[in-house]
């Protein structure tokens, strides 16, 4: 790592009684932030806590912290897997993305602010990504673009049902937004249902444009 301690088998970090799953990892001047879920083993998954350590350069746990994921029907889509992010502003403070929710906390882990992203037409929507442009955040769901400031105040979403998102990615002050839409293709007495990507073109305002 980039303090030169060297590791060739896997850190664990210990919490017991708790089924934890690790999401992400940043770096920082103290070590690393970790961030994961974790609830009580065999408890149901409308117990889960979002899970925040700080790393030592040595790997052991400085501090530990907990946030209730509050009036967010995360398993609406029931087996659908989550995938979460840290991310570090120019700062130092730290985005959690937990989708739909979003967390902003300092270096000590404490929050400045929080807000959930979720709309009543799609709920429980626990996946997602969140890209930085310029002072903003950009972050796609199953369905909607949302692209939100650094105080977590919303500046425009985009809804794209019955298209899905796949991705979207920023290039020359536009943004490619890559959707999918879902067919049944049939052969003879077989149907198959399969995904047809598209590639929709955005500016920079949220507003369809031509390639």
């Amino acid at each position: 790592n980039k303090f030169g301690n060297v590791s060739d088998s896997p850190i664990a970090i210990d919490f017991p009684n708790k089924s934890v799953v690790g999401h992400d990892i940043e770096s920082n001047d103290d070590g690393y932030l970790v961030l994961g879920m974790i609830n009580d083993i065999g408890a149901d998954k409308t117990n889960q806590e979002i899970l925040l350590v700080q790393l030592n350069t040595d790997y052991a746990i400085s501090w530990s912290k907990t946030f209730e994921l509050t009036n967010i029907d995360r398993f609406a889509n029931e087996g659908k897997d989550e995938s979460w992010e840290l991310i570090k502003d120019e700062n130092g403070d730290y985005l959690i993305c937990t989708y739909p929710l979003v967390i902003k906390v300092n270096d000590d882990g404490d929050i400045i602010w929080e807000k959930n992203f979720e709309t009543n037409s799609f709920p429980g929507l626990a996946d997602g990504h969140v890209r930085k442009i310029g002072e903003n955040y950009l972050m796609s769901l199953w369905h909607q673009l949302i692209l939100f400031n650094s105080d977590g105040d919303e500046i425009w979403r985009v809804k794209t049902f019955p298209k899905f998102i796949n991705d979207a990615i920023v290039l020359d002050d536009h943004i490619y937004l890559f959707v999918a839409i879902e067919k049944v293709v049939t052969q003879g007495d077989q149907s198959q249902q399969v995904h047809e990507i598209h590639i929709n073109k955005l500016d920079m305002n949220g507003n369809y444009v031509d390639f």
